[in-house]
This record gives C-alpha cells, structure tokens and sequence, in this order.
C-alpha cells in the first residue's frame, strides 16, 4: 500500500514538473507580437499618404481560400474607374500570421454587424493571388469603428 502511494506521488510530482516545464518553455519562446490587423512591415494610418482608407459600413462576406484571405464590403469603393467590393491578402506562409489577424477581425465585424476601417493598397499591381484587378485590392490593414 506504502509503494502505490508513492509511486501516486512521483507520479503527480512528473506531471506537475512537465506541466511547469511546458508552461516556462511556451513563455520563453513565445513570438512576443502586438496583435493587430496589419502588416507590420507597413505600417497603414489613415494619416498615412502610402496607402487609401475608406469606412466599410457593412461587410458582406468573409473568405479563406488557399492562397488568400478576403473581406467583402456591401458597397463598392470606387477606384480609378473599378468599383472594388473585394479586399484580399495573401495567406502564404510569411503571410499566415497577418491574415489571420485580419481574418478574425473580419469575422467579428461580419458576426457583429459592426463597420470597418479598411486600408488597402490602390495599385492592382500588388493583388495577391486570386485578386481580380477590376473589383478586388491588396489588403493592408483592417479595424473595427463604431
């Protein structure tokens, strides 16, 4: 009876050691990154001359697709003679952590019926893949207003 308890009592003390220790790992090695939906190699305000903003007052549509993410707006911004309904950005695997930032932003806004601030690159030269030219562009940034 003397040795199940102890050996109860090493064992407790393993998994409570493996549990400290898996716990101390993941905070030391843990990406310490703000989380925000942007890119953090740019930047994007709307004071930012690089890059066009615009109120997105009702999102539509939510999408993951293989090689990108995209959020839809019920109504078109119009850029240069393209009205844009589609704001995509890339999912690849440099890419994965910013779209899913900006994913779950997306989403919450879509779920809450809550509008948008949406950052975008104008140019069509930098659509993602899958980023048609005449109504979708490079999404830079996303937040929600209210």
């Amino acid at each position: 009876m003397e040795q199940k308890k102890l050996r109860f009592v090493v064992f407790l003390f393993v998994v409570l050691a493996l549990l400290a220790g898996s716990f101390v790992a993941g905070r030391s090695l843990a990406d310490r990154r703000v989380s925000h939906a942007q890119s953090s190699d740019v930047p994007a305000a709307p004071a930012d001359p690089n890059f066009s903003s615009f109120t997105c007052a009702n999102v539509s549509n939510v999408a993951v697709f293989e090689n990108r993410i995209h959020v839809k707006c019920a109504t078109a911004k119009v850029v240069g003679t393209d009205n844009v309904y589609y704001f995509a950005y890339p999912t690849g695997s440099f890419d994965g952590y910013t779209a899913s930032r900006m994913l779950a932003v997306g989403q919450t806004a879509f779920a809450l019926d809550k509008p948008v601030w949406i950052y975008y690159e104008a140019s069509t030269s930098y659509n993602p893949p899958g980023c048609n030219t005449g109504d979708c562009r490079l999404l830079v940034g996303l937040s929600m207003v209210e």
